[in-house]
């Protein structure tokens, strides 16, 4: 299966309605597609940040723009539009949400006895079977997942560019090595006789 071929599918797939009857309905707020200053200002804005962290992001954005994409060395990905992304969603009415809903709770001052154990101590990260991993996103408990190795996925190994063929080049060896040879022999063999 080529590349259009697959992304005709997911394409068929993503026009369908969910059709096993679970569907979520929940009222969200969220910015208009693209990245623009007034995106980074309403999102800003929306985590009630301080003026000098919004200066930061413009500032940045600013410098972000006069960056190319990165070109990947042996592999081949769609260019990215960034201006077909959402950068910002979430529930609307959350203002008053009930306690154990808190998306933040940092933001808060805790009672000692509303404190909870950390996810995992750092002896149990130490121990951590090399397959898995701690997701850290803001202001959600951390997660505790499987690693995905990409590089072992069909769908990253057929998008790898062919191989280059590297010649193999036979070791050097110079032509007076027979002669060497033959000299040294001659001269451990006259050390020989001068010792007896």
């Amino acid at each position: 299966m080529n590349l259009e071929q697959t992304q005709k599918q997911i394409g068929n797939y993503a026009d369908q309605n969910y059709k096993y009857g679970f569907e979520t309905l929940i009222e969200s707020e969220r910015s208009e597609k693209g990245l623009n200053e007034d995106t980074i200002k309403f999102i800003s804005a929306k985590k009630r940040e301080p003026q000098w962290m919004l200066d930061w992001r413009l500032k940045s954005f600013a410098k972000w723009k006069t960056m190319q994409d990165p070109t990947w060395a042996n592999i081949n990905f769609p260019k990215i539009d960034y201006q077909n992304i959402y950068y910002f969603s979430a529930p609307k009415g959350f203002e008053n949400k009930p306690k154990y809903l808190d998306l933040n709770p940092g933001a808060r001052s805790l009672h000692v006895s509303e404190t909870q154990r950390a996810l995992l101590l750092p002896q149990e990260v130490i121990q951590m079977p090399r397959d898995e991993q701690i997701i850290l996103i803001e202001s959600q408990p951390a997660i505790r997942s499987k690693k995905i190795f990409y590089f072992k996925e069909k769908m990253f190994t057929k998008r790898l560019k062919k191989k280059t063929k590297i010649p193999k080049q036979k070791p050097y060896e110079p032509l007076h090595r027979g002669k060497k040879d033959k000299n040294e022999n001659a001269d451990a063999q006259s050390d020989k006789t001068t010792i007896n």
